[in-house]
C-alpha cells in the first residue's frame, strides 16, 4: 500500500498531468513533466497577453501568481475538476 505522502505526490501529478495539457491546448506553455513537482505548475503566458490577467481572474475567484512571466499554479488534494473548469474556462476567456 502507498504511504501518506507518496499518494498525495501520485494523485496530485495525475491530476496535474491532465490539467498541464488542457493548458498547453489553451497556447500555454507547461514545464515538461520529468522537470515538474507533482504539486507545482509553471505555465508560460503568451507575450501579448493583457497586463490586467491576475487582477481578471481574481475577479472571478481563480487566484495564481507570476513568476519570470509563467503562472504560478499549486492545485490542492481539494480542489476537483470544477475548479480546474473554472481555471481554464476563465483563462480561456481572458487569454
Amino acid at each position: 500500500m502507498i504511504g501518506g505522502v507518496e499518494n498525495i505526490e501520485q494523485t496530485l501529478g495525475s491530476r496535474n498531468a491532465i490539467l498541464c495539457e488542457r493548458l498547453d491546448a489553451l497556447g500555454l506553455k507547461t514545464t515538461k513533466a520529468a522537470n515538474r513537482g507533482a504539486h507545482f505548475i509553471g505555465a508560460q503566458i503568451p507575450e501579448k497577453t493583457r497586463d490586467d490577467l491576475l487582477i481578471a481572474l481574481a475577479k472571478d475567484n481563480v487566484f495564481l501568481s507570476v513568476r519570470n512571466g509563467s503562472l504560478r499554479i499549486t492545485p490542492h488534494l481539494w480542489n476537483d475538476d470544477q475548479d480546474f473548469d473554472q481555471l481554464i474556462n476563465t483563462l480561456e476567456r481572458l487569454l
